[in-house]
This record gives structure tokens, sequence and C-alpha cells, in this order.
């Protein structure tokens, strides 16, 4: 495993990135560019037309953009738990692509990342099971999954470029 791929596994098991639940590392920081980002194109028009009466809006508006990207957040969430549940968890771990009718093993045709049906399976169960075996034990096997995950899409992406050079 190469020193990038040990980047992404350290990021995976540290939940700070997770592509099966359609967010990366950096959630919580858009959703703070947002709400200051709200503020800074709302609050001055506002101050122009004294349409502020009292301070508590300033605080309004950016928490409004919070509460949007948090809604938001729940709604992708919601979308690929049905995914998941509709094909049993066989979909792409990187890009979620469903896996319905093709082989247990190959590459996805989305992203081109080596699959395994059991991998695929295993990872998304972690995520959206909703009874959780002792944590310990889950992380172990989390933490294995995706070592393997990042394996198999490193092996189809260098064969892919191997085949082309």
């Amino acid at each position: 495993m190469n020193e990038q791929s040990e980047k992404e596994l350290k990021l995976l098991i540290e939940k700070r990135w997770d592509p099966r639940r359609g967010y990366g590392k950096t959630l919580g920081k858009i959703e703070g560019v947002l709400g200051i980002i709200t503020m800074i194109l709302f609050v001055p028009s506002c101050v122009n037309t004294n349409v502020i009466q009292n301070i508590e809006i300033l605080f309004l508006i950016p928490l409004g953009g919070l509460i949007a990207c948090w809604i938001w957040e729940r709604e992708m969430k919601t979308k690929i738990t049905k995914r998941v549940k509709e094909n049993k968890g066989f979909l792409c771990p990187w890009c979620q692509y469903p896996f319905a009718g093709l082989d247990d093993e190959g590459e996805c045709p989305e992203c081109g990342a080596g699959y395994r049906k059991e991998l695929c399976e295993a990872l998304y169960q972690n995520v959206f099971r909703s009874f959780q075996p002792d944590l310990h034990e889950l992380a172990k096997r989390e933490s294995e999954a995706w070592r393997e995950a990042i394996e198999l899409r490193d092996r189809s992406t260098s064969n892919a470029g191997s085949d082309s050079g």
C-alpha cells in the first residue's frame, strides 16, 4: 500500500471521510463557510436598509444557513440509505454505483475501482446496520475491509494504467 493509500485509510478509519454516506471530510467546513457567506451577503444589505431592528437577527441569518445544510445532509443520508436497502448493500464503496445484474467481482463501470460483492456488502452493513456489535470489533472489521477496498481500487487503476501504456 502506497503512502497516499495509507493516508486515505487513516481518514476512513477516523471517520473524517466516508464515501458510503455521501459526504467528505470537509462537510463541517462547508457548513461553516456557507453560514459565513450567508452572513456576509445578507447582513450588509439588511444594515443598509435599516431592516435590522435587533442584534438577534444577525445570529438568525447564519443559523438559517446551518439549518439548511443540516436538512440537506439528512436528505442525502435518507436517499443513500434507500439506495443501499434497494441494492442490499451491493454498491460501489467509492461512487455508490449499484452493481445489480453485474458479476460478484469486477470493476465498477462508473469509477473503475475494483469490487467484490461480500466486501461491498460488509462495508455498507457497517454503516447502515441498526444493531452495532462491540465497537472495537466493528472498527477492526471496518479497517480491514477498507484496506482491502483500497487495495482492490488501486490494483484496478494500476492495471488500467498499464493497459493504456
